[in-house]
């Protein structure tokens, strides 16, 4: 991946199960600053280069992009960094919107067409020289409904590299799809379980050697405790979301003193399952907070907007479920409070949050949220997160 960034062309493909990493390394080297100086190295003296990053994955309530998304994003991106060629790219819009203060929403066949001519003229227009690369997580996540879609975009990626002649190049991620498999390039290719095994090795040593009662347990059976550790190891096939999430489980179990194989027969072996298991550990008593929150999440959008549940929203669901007012949002007469009394509430709606769903939902950062919230966010970075789901097969659990 490192010689690909420096000197490399066409299409890098980091495949691999759900869970293993593979946005955490796409991102990872988005923002790796020694990315910037290997590209720069590929970019050659005298050109200019850019960077675009694109997620399809579900945004923000769980909601799939399509290629039209993708489309748009890269090309406000790209031109972002050479805004000269905005006349070019939107000749006719250019010339109606020329002098006017007027809004205007380009179609997607527009967008469609500046794209395709952008990407095939950057390198070789005008006396600068630009070269990209983009990096696109998640092709498996677009949003289409059958395979010939991810076929068709199999080719469009094929296309973009071909017809820029060496002035793009891509860094992509998906599951181990055949249409992903079969149409991009094996020689340029990372499965991600099969670099991980020593890492899985280290993770659960460190992990389980802090534990007081594994410690007693390897003391007294050394043999058994490493059956559990090589057992573990090889169950999580490469995947670090389902160590993560089967650690906590094994540690629960060895607490309570259970035989070693009993504790493995309790870790369901794919990830689907393990999330299944923890929808099914959801105590009766929190079912209706915790179903009420999928059910935000999955709202549609309307409007054009995505609906962002914060954690501050989400401060007051268990009050409007516990209210007999249907009416209980508009009724609320907001009470004056220190900066503390709020990071107190946010505190206790982390804490319920993650009793109450089981680990199936998490907080991420969110920076769309208003300025109104920058005094605070220093002192109550939670102010500025969001809830969504843990992992993107999450809602596809809830869609079972």
């Amino acid at each position: 991946l490192r010689d690909w960034l420096a000197k490399g062309d066409g299409i890098f493909h980091i495949t691999g199960k759900p869970g293993s990493g593979k946005t955490t390394l796409l991102k990872f080297t988005y923002t790796r600053q020694g990315t910037l100086s290997k590209l720069r190295d590929w970019a050659g003296p005298g050109n200019k280069f850019g960077i675009v990053c694109f997620f399809f994955g579900r945004g923000v309530g769980g909601h799939r992009c399509g290629r039209h998304c993708l489309r748009r994003r890269l090309l406000h991106d790209m031109l972002f960094k050479i805004p000269d060629e905005i006349p070019r790219v939107f000749p006719a819009l250019w010339r109606r919107l020329d002098g006017l203060a007027t809004d205007y929403t380009p179609t997607d066949q527009d967008i469609r067409v500046a794209l395709d001519h952008l990407i095939r003229n950057a390198g070789s227009e005008h006396d600068a020289r630009y070269r990209f690369c983009f990096f696109i997580d998640a092709l498996d996540q677009v949003e289409v409904d059958t395979g010939v879609g991810l076929y068709d975009l199999a080719e469009l990626l094929r296309m973009w590299v071909n017809e820029s002649r060496g002035t793009v190049k891509l860094c992509v991620s998906s599951r181990e799809l055949p249409v992903f498999m079969d149409h991009l390039y094996p020689a340029r290719r990372i499965r991600l379980q099969t670099f991980t095994e020593l890492d899985m090795w280290s993770l659960v040593r460190q992990t389980l050697e802090t534990d007081a009662q594994f410690g007693l347990l390897e003391r007294a059976d050394p043999e058994d405790c490493q059956y559990l550790i090589s057992s573990l190891v090889d169950r999580s096939e490469g995947v670090f979301l389902w160590m993560g999430l089967g650690l906590p489980k094994i540690t629960r179990a060895l607490r309570a003193s259970r035989a070693i194989w009993r504790i493995l027969e309790t870790i369901p072996r794919e990830l689907q399952g393990i999330f299944s298991s923890m929808y099914a550990s959801i105590q009766e008593e929190h079912r209706q907070e915790a179903y009420s929150a999928f059910s935000l999440l999955r709202l549609d959008v309307r409007k054009g907007k995505i609906f962002t549940l914060s954690l501050l929203s989400y401060s007051f669901l268990a009050e409007i479920l516990e209210s007999d007012d249907p009416e209980y949002a508009i009724n609320y007469q907001p009470k004056s409070g220190s900066e503390q009394d709020l990071k107190h509430r946010l505190e206790d709606a982390l804490r319920r949050l993650r009793v109450t769903c089981c680990g199936l939902l998490e907080l991420r950062p969110y920076y769309a949220f208003k300025d109104i919230f920058a005094h605070l966010s220093q002192g109550i970075p939670a102010i500025r997160q969001h809830i969504t789901y843990t992992h993107h097969t999450v809602p596809e659990i809830l869609d079972e």
